[in-house]
């Protein structure tokens, strides 16, 4: 998590504009990948979510981690996509990731944030997870993402 004000941000902001244009920035192509490789693992602290559409979110309160292949283990993949470009083609994206998903045993997971009580019994009946490491969140607005929640449900 970085500060939206902090050198990291304003300087990731601007390797990502110059990655969007080439051929204005003159960016060196073997620098391309790793923009996005730093992209994939830093986030503002606070600002807008598009998902819930609030302009002030506590992104740090999510406590989220995040999985990011190497290229080279998802078959030159994109490991990176909008979420305008992936949103027309889902399926496709899908798909394409399909054979590279991360995979964990239920005795991998420490804890569980759900949004409220209804999301604990669908986890502890459903996928027999303890009820033990099954936690509330306490950021605000907090929903299941649809697609991850589809995914689960009709496993």
């Amino acid at each position: 998590m970085v500060s939206q004000q902090s050198l990291a941000a304003k300087g990731m902001a601007s390797l990502l504009k110059a990655r969007r244009n080439p051929e204005v920035s003159k960016l060196p192509k073997n620098l391309r990948l790793p923009i996005m490789e730093l992209k994939c693992f830093i986030k503002n602290e606070q600002g807008f979510n598009s998902y819930f559409n609030k302009p002030n979110f506590d992104f740090k309160s999510e406590n989220e981690w995040r999985y990011v292949p190497e290229k080279w283990k998802i078959d030159g993949n994109y490991i990176s996509q909008s979420r305008k470009v992936y949103d027309k083609k889902p399926e496709i994206y899908n798909k394409k990731l399909s054979d590279y998903s991360l995979n964990f045993d239920l005795d991998d997971l420490d804890v569980v944030f759900v949004a409220d009580k209804p999301e604990i019994e669908l986890l502890v009946n459903k996928f027999e997870i303890s009820r033990e490491i099954i936690k509330l969140a306490t950021w605000k607005d907090n929903k299941l993402d649809r697609a991850v929640e589809h995914q689960f449900l009709n496993y």
